[in-house]
């Protein structure tokens, strides 16, 4: 279980995901990732995390594939529902809450992504050598 202080002072608790909804989850920010275009490098990075950070904020499809994983986490010992960021002191804690629960649920697939990116790109270069 991991737990989190939040910009409100109150403690999120995140648990164990199934991994269907956790793999949904992936699904989703792989396909929207997909349309962010960094052709020619010459993309300034700033630009590149606006665009990510736009498209991931507003996908529907992310929204949707997130959601379950939300309902299974607890802010100061009561599962999220409808009210969690009703107050408006509370609203400060959703994008934290949303950060925490999507690299939890998306760190182990991306962690094994990046090592067979690395092997990928390893073996091409030999090939070019």
């Amino acid at each position: 279980m991991k737990k989190v202080k939040l910009p409100s002072g109150r403690e999120l608790e995140i648990g164990d995901t199934p991994f269907s909804e956790s793999k949904a989850l992936f699904e989703a920010v792989a396909e929207e990732m997909e349309s962010i275009s960094i052709n020619d490098g010459s993309m300034a990075v700033p630009n590149i995390m606006k665009n990510v950070l736009a498209r991931i904020c507003y996908s529907k499809r992310i929204s949707k594939a997130l959601e379950p994983c939300l309902l299974r986490v607890v802010v100061d010992k009561v599962k999220i529902g409808e009210q969690t960021f009703e107050k408006k002191e509370h609203r400060a804690d959703y994008l934290e809450v949303v950060y925490e629960v999507a690299t939890e649920n998306l760190d182990p697939f991306m962690q094994s992504l990046f090592a067979k990116y690395r092997l990928l790109l390893g073996l091409l270069e030999k090939a070019q050598a």
